[in-house]
């Protein structure tokens, strides 16, 4: 599957730092993050990503903080 053409490379670097923001902000502000050392680790927006993935189902990624 190919992204790159659904969103403007300066609009789609918007989203991400604003995306990057809100997690730190909320991570922040969660004493269990502050309390265990949490960090926001994040990479390059537009950087090709390669990922090589078996698994045998679908799964959901739950973003607790």
């Amino acid at each position: 599957m190919q992204y790159h053409a659904n969103i403007g490379k300066e609009e789609g670097m918007q989203l991400y730092a604003s995306f990057v923001a809100q997690c730190e902000t909320e991570l922040s502000s969660s004493s269990k993050c502050t309390e265990s050392g949490v960090l926001v680790k994040h990479g390059t927006y537009g950087n090709r990503q390669v990922l090589k993935l078996d698994t045998n189902g679908p799964y959901t990624h739950l973003i607790e903080f």
